[in-house]
């Protein structure tokens, strides 16, 4: 067992059963009557069954709880579902990443993270603060960019030969996130652009150069970083060299090893030199036939190659995991038993974070089936006492684990869409103007 889990997540014995220590986190196996979360809702094997099963293994649920990262989006009467607050209390998730239906108005958006981190705080949660996650990379693929500045897309951002100008832009994205209480930012986009036919894609991207891209991702990273926001790289190892093809319904890049280092791993080690592990890294939903033919969130040789070659020892998350992902092949299956074989790959495999875009309802069948599975298997559940420390420790580092910001409307005033903001996003636009061709040039 590493330092890191012996740290935060020490397994022992006391004259009650199994304990569980995690942080501030500490639960002993007891009779069903004293246990934290008494009378939760639950879903799987039977509602009563299943609600027994964690209550007999309560120090495991909130180990795993910890892991699971929920995509949600606020409805149009601008209230979170409640099923995804029961989820907080049910599993004990660790995170949760906001999106909304129609536009969610500022209100709306601070009275959802602060349900959703006294949830995890009260006395049917965790007692550990979420990850509260945007997608903010900027431009229009950026979460609630209607109410937000209008921050410019990181390919335009590419064309501004002023790092200072983009870096007090990024600083204003970052502190307009925190004041809304998103301590999580699913950005920057780290692919170098060498190779792939997505003229969309190419948007999402600081472009071709691999140094250019390392350079504006370290800008972005260092921004957030300073204004309290986790930023979390995407697509280990990248996604600018993908082909046309597809496989299992994955798209497919044919680099192997050799050719990454050459373009799309620049950008992580320079990011790796420059903050160690402070920032997390999602892998991509992608098939690297050259090194293993399984998706990179999956593939043990390509986290490996991570965690030894590279040398992160930061927090992984996996790409989405969704029934349209992986369904492809496997139609004649129930979506849940394949979700429960999937996940268990990526916890072998050593991803930290699983990232859900599946109903909640769904997810807590997951979260059963998983949760049976490490009780029958020792080395899955070593797994996950060591993921679950390795975010109980950044969780402490970022001052969320039992203390996060709950954000308040009212303090929104004086933040989003300032006058200052506003002339510096300006004045990278008139910076960015560039010419983009198709296709057919």
């Amino acid at each position: 067992v590493s330092s890191l889990l012996a740290s935060f997540c020490r397994v022992g014995r006391g004259g009650c059963g199994r304990v569980y220590t995690m942080g501030n986190l500490c639960t002993t196996h007891v009779p069903s009557q004293h246990i934290r979360g008494e009378g939760r809702r639950s879903i799987g094997l039977t509602r009563v069954k299943s609600q027994a099963f964690r209550q007999e293994h309560m120090g495991l649920v909130q180990l795993l709880g910890q892991m699971f990262f929920v995509s949600t989006a606020i409805d149009t009467d601008q209230r979170l579902p409640s099923d995804v607050l029961d989820l907080v209390s049910s599993c004990m998730i660790g995170g949760v990443a906001l999106s909304s239906i129609g536009k969610a108005s500022r209100q709306g958006i601070c009275d959802s993270v602060r349900a959703l981190q006294d949830t995890a705080l009260g006395k049917t949660g965790s007692g550990i603060g979420l990850f509260i996650a945007i997608h903010g990379e900027g431009g229009k693929a950026m979460d609630f960019n209607y109410l937000l500045s209008s921050f410019p897309s990181p390919l335009a951002i590419s064309a501004v030969d002023d790092v200072d100008l983009v870096e007090q832009l990024y600083h204003a994205m970052a502190q307009e996130f925190h004041v809304l209480g998103f301590n999580m930012n699913l950005a920057p986009i780290a692919d170098v652009c060498v190779r792939s036919e997505d003229s969309q894609f190419l948007h999402r991207s600081f472009g071709s150069n691999p140094r250019r891209v390392a350079k504006l991702c370290r800008v972005l990273v260092g921004a957030m970083l300073t204004e309290g926001i986790f930023p979390v790289v995407c697509n280990f190892p990248g996604m600018g060299g993908i082909s046309s093809e597809t496989f299992k319904g994955y798209p497919v890049s044919f680099d192997d090893f050799i050719a990454l280092e050459q373009s799309s791993l620049v950008p992580y080690r320079l990011l790796l030199r420059t903050f160690q592990g402070r920032f997390g890294i999602m892998t991509s939903n992608c098939i690297y036939p050259r090194i293993e033919n399984e998706v990179a969130s999956a593939s043990k040789e390509i986290l490996a190659y991570l965690r030894q070659n590279i040398g992160f020892d930061g927090l992984v998350l996996s790409d989405t995991i969704c029934e349209e992902d992986l369904m492809g092949g496997h139609e004649e299956r129930p979506f849940v038993e394949v979700a429960i074989e999937h996940v268990c790959k990526l916890i072998r495999a050593g991803v930290n974070i699983l990232n859900f875009d599946v109903d909640p309802d769904i997810i807590e069948r997951i979260f059963d089936g998983v949760l049976e599975k490490c009780d029958k298997d020792l080395s899955l559940r070593q797994d996950v006492e060591r993921a679950s420390a390795r975010i109980a420790h950044r969780k402490r580092a970022l001052g969320i684990l039992d203390n996060p910001f709950r954000p308040c409307a009212f303090d929104t005033e004086g933040v989003l869409r300032t006058e200052e903001t506003t002339r510096i996003v300006k004045e990278v636009a008139m910076r960015s103007i560039y010419l983009h061709s198709d296709e057919n040039g």
